[in-house]
């Protein structure tokens, strides 16, 4: 547990430094461990690299904002709009008060190690896709208990369905300057159309 703890406090130093406007690739160990109030040393003793640092960190980020989802789609005050609605607003706030996910997602292949991290962290990126696929079968169940379209769906819709909440979003962030409540609303409004359209 304490060293579950430990590594936690590296990953929310790393967080922190980011949400600061920190550029990941100008990032140094030593900015880190300062941050987190511990010594250099003790973070090697949890990473081996900064590049494995900034993959847990960015898999530790990624899992817990797809538990905050599992908690709303477990909501029986929201309806099915409410709920897509909601996870969009989650979404768009964390890439917008959060850049290290769009600044690691959009530069992942620059950091230098990641092709040679091996299988552990391979099958780590592919249980998340698994986890936003089990997002998305929660969202059918949900829609088709309102009646907007069958619960009959292919894995292969709901990754599509879901690449849309996601990817999409990230790219029409990336493109905007400017992103006010009204255009927000708009936003929001064609992604959840879009997203029900796909399992009609």
């Amino acid at each position: 547990v304490m060293q579950k703890n430990k590594k936690e406090i590296i990953y929310l130093s790393v967080i922190e430094l980011i949400k600061n406007k920190r550029d990941i690739h100008s990032l140094k160990i030593a900015d880190i461990a300062l941050n987190a109030g511990i010594g250099k040393g003790t973070v090697y003793q949890y990473f081996v690299s900064k590049e494995e640092l900034l993959i847990e960190t960015f898999l530790y980020g990624a899992n817990a904002e797809i538990d905050s989802y599992m908690e709303l789609l477990k909501r029986e005050d929201l309806k099915f709009k409410e709920k897509i609605k909601h996870i969009l607003v989650m979404i768009i706030d964390l890439m917008q008060e959060n850049m290290f996910y769009n600044d690691f997602t959009s530069r992942m292949e620059k950091l230098k190690s990641f092709n040679q991290l091996g299988e552990a962290y391979t099958q780590e990126f592919i249980k998340l896709r698994v986890r936003m696929l089990e997002i998305g079968r929660l969202l059918v169940i949900c829609g088709n208990s309102e009646d907007y379209f069958r619960l009959e769906q292919s894995d292969i819709k709901i990754a599509i369905g879901m690449n849309m909440l996601t990817t999409t979003t990230f790219s029409i962030l990336s493109l905007r300057s400017e992103f006010n409540k009204e255009k927000r609303d708009e936003f929001i409004c064609e992604i959840q159309n879009s997203f029900i359209k796909i399992f009609q």
